[in-house]
């Protein structure tokens, strides 16, 4: 093959790895024969790809706020910046440089000052005991932390100079809770997808030949220290009968 027939082969190659990558991005399945085909484009699997490339097959499916989020890949974009489920770390609220409430994996999120109310749970005060009620608000932002990431952390600003307590700083403030319930999304679908593989893990490792009474008992105390739910229990107990 010449020069020019392989110029012409490699650009055909990278028209039809797009084709593939573009139906990825939408959401659209591979059979066998084009997931083979993308491969040996890509020279890595769908899923390598979209780890080192997640800008490329992002597709917003929903928006809490400033973030928004590509359910079926699991992916999110904040600040222009597109990222894994799996790298986000923690999330705090700031509000004058003092945390309002933050959030994580494994921590859930928890109010540090201030008291939730409202449809999208907006902060009444947004201060802690010690510091006095004020009607003015200098900053108001949410940092934000990642893993495995470089810069490991960026903030999203919502009051960057002194701002009146007023109905402008409620519709602010409820859009960084928009914001807040967007990454409560992903750390609820990280913990989801950490149960599921602890009970696939779990039901792996009864031994061949378990009578169905000691199932049931290891499933019973799963549910009484809390790591699967009773109607998981049920559900089992109901597989296992049967």
């Amino acid at each position: 093959m010449g020069i020019w027939d392989s110029v012409k082969q490699g650009t055909k190659n990278m028209a039809r790895l797009n084709t593939l990558q573009q139906k990825i991005k939408n959401n659209q399945q591979l059979d066998s024969s084009e997931r083979k085909e993308f491969e040996e484009l890509a020279t890595r699997t769908i899923a390598e790809d979209i780890m080192k490339s997640p800008s490329k097959y992002f597709k917003q499916s929903a928006k809490y706020g400033q973030v928004s989020i590509d359910e079926s890949k699991q992916l999110f974009q904040v600040a222009f910046k597109t990222y894994h489920f799996n790298e986000l770390n923690t999330y705090e609220l700031l509000e004058n440089g003092s945390s309002i409430t933050s959030g994580g994996l494994g921590i859930g999120r928890a109010v540090v000052g201030g008291v939730l109310f409202g449809g999208v749970g907006a902060i009444l005060g947004g201060v802690t005991k010690k510091r006095k009620q004020t009607n003015f608000v200098e900053s108001l932002k949410i940092l934000v932390t990642f893993k495995n990431r470089k810069p490991v952390s960026t903030t999203i600003d919502f009051i960057k100079k002194t701002q009146e307590k007023d109905k402008k700083y409620e519709k602010i403030l409820g859009n960084a809770q928009e914001t807040l319930a967007g990454f409560d999304y992903i750390i609820n679908s990280l913990e989801e997808n950490r149960h599921t593989e602890l009970v696939g893990t779990i039901d792996s490792s009864f031994p061949l030949g378990s009578s169905v009474t000691d199932e049931l008992r290891r499933y019973k105390e799963l549910a009484d220290e809390g790591v699967i739910t009773i109607e998981e229990f049920e559900a089992k107990k109901k597989e296992l009968l049967n």
